[in-house]
This record gives structure tokens, sequence and C-alpha cells, in this order.
């Protein structure tokens, strides 16, 4: 049984990349993490967030995290919640 996942918002100033990255920065996976989920290397996840958190106006990851629920972008649902609490 596939596990839920979440909503993501598509935000017209992130690529689908950047959005898919934030997305897994909110589950909280470390780059290495990403870079095998997403089949891409660390550098350019390493790329990619730089990007990110230009676009979101943030200097760290947290506050990339705490944006995107925040403002409605990633939406979690009682299976994710319960994985990162």
């Amino acid at each position: 049984m596939a596990h839920p996942v979440p909503r993501i918002r598509t935000m017209t100033t992130l690529s689908r990349r950047e959005s898919l990255i934030l997305h897994c920065l909110v589950l909280g996976a470390s780059n290495r993490q990403i870079s095998r989920d997403l089949r891409i290397s660390e550098a350019a996840v390493k790329v990619h967030l730089t990007r990110l958190l230009v676009k979101l106006k943030v200097v760290s990851r947290s506050q990339a995290q705490e944006q995107a629920i925040d403002d409605g972008w990633v939406v979690l649902n009682s299976y994710h919640l319960a994985k990162i609490t």
C-alpha cells in the first residue's frame, strides 16, 4: 500500500524540481536522501536548494520548511505529521 503524498501547491516562482525539493525538506529529508529520491546528484540538490532559499527569501532549511507549511505550499496529512514529530 502506497503512503499518502502531501499535496503541493504549485508556486509560479518555483520550478517543479524546487517544489519537489521543498516537499522533501518539509518531510525532513537530507540532501543525500533527496538526491536518491529524485535520482539527481547531491550537487544538483545543493544548487536547487540554494535557488529555493533565495526565492523564498530565507536563509535556512528550517525557515523554508516553516514558510512552506505556514503559507500552505505543502499540506501535510496526519501520516506525515506523525513521521516528523
